[in-house]
């Protein structure tokens, strides 16, 4: 298997639950959750997919004038 050189937002969500203690099933529970949230957005909309980079979303929000507290969570 090869690493993949993309950041994967969902992985992040599902390692960062595990690492705060939840369980495993709980947290795959939570991770179909969202990617099912995700599809059904994506569908209704007839929208592509985009990925930012929560780094840069982060720099995008200061510049707008947005107060960070917890932005390390979006």
């Amino acid at each position: 298997m090869v690493k993949s050189k993309a950041a994967n937002p969902l992985k992040d969500r599902f390692d960062s639950m595990l690492k705060r203690g939840k369980a495993k099933s709980v947290a795959i529970v939570a991770l179909a959750r969202k990617l099912l949230e995700l599809v059904f957005i994506l569908l209704t909309r007839r929208e592509k997919y985009r990925f930012i980079d929560p780094s840069l979303y982060a720099i995008k929000l200061r510049r707008a004038g947005f107060n960070l507290v917890g932005a390390e969570s979006c």
